[in-house]
């Protein structure tokens, strides 16, 4: 006779216990939904409920989370959770054969805006950092002159080097 073995219990580490104190106290999912996001069992769940850390970084989440300075990331958090849950929708709808191809449209562009796939009209607009290089210095006729270079400057995408950039002048 064949026996069948859970598979092995993840390993507890301090990390995984402020993580889910701090999911704990946001209320934004279930202890189910905790359990399954760590892989953890419903016993290592109970022992880390059990633990002096977990329950004072729970209490010190808690009151950040509930904080009146905080009632903005609230909000948001709570927000796209739900708008998470409505894409399912959205997509159903969408696929569904008797909805119309405009509503279709709609349905796309919709769950396109909610994910943020399209660059904002100022992403789009934004070059790079800009610059501008201002040379004042006298000839040898006496004459003062100023020369300005400006331009965009942005990473060299061929150079292993973060810290180098290309200049395009104007």
């Amino acid at each position: 006779m064949e026996s069948i073995s859970s598979p092995p219990a993840t390993l507890i580490t301090e990390q995984i216990v402020a993580q889910v104190a701090i999911e704990l106290a946001n209320q934004l999912h279930t202890p189910k939904e905790i359990i399954d996001k760590f892989g953890i069992t419903v016993k290592q769940f109970k022992e880390i409920k059990n633990k002096p850390a977990f329950r004072t970084i729970y209490s010190d989440a808690k009151a950040v989370w509930n904080g009146t300075g905080n009632s903005t990331e609230r909000v948001r958090a709570k927000g796209n959770l739900l708008v998470e849950d409505l894409l399912i929708d959205l997509y159903t709808r969408a696929k569904d054969p008797n909805t119309s191809d405009e509503a279709m449209v709609k349905i796309v562009k919709q769950i396109v805006e909610l994910s943020n796939l399209m660059p904002s009209k100022q992403a789009e607009q934004a070059t790079g950092a800009r610059f501008s290089v201002i040379m004042n210095f006298t000839n040898p006729a006496g004459e003062k002159v100023e020369k300005t270079i400006s331009g965009d400057a942005h990473a060299d995408e061929t150079s292993t080097d973060p810290d180098v950039i290309t200049v395009e002048t104007d």
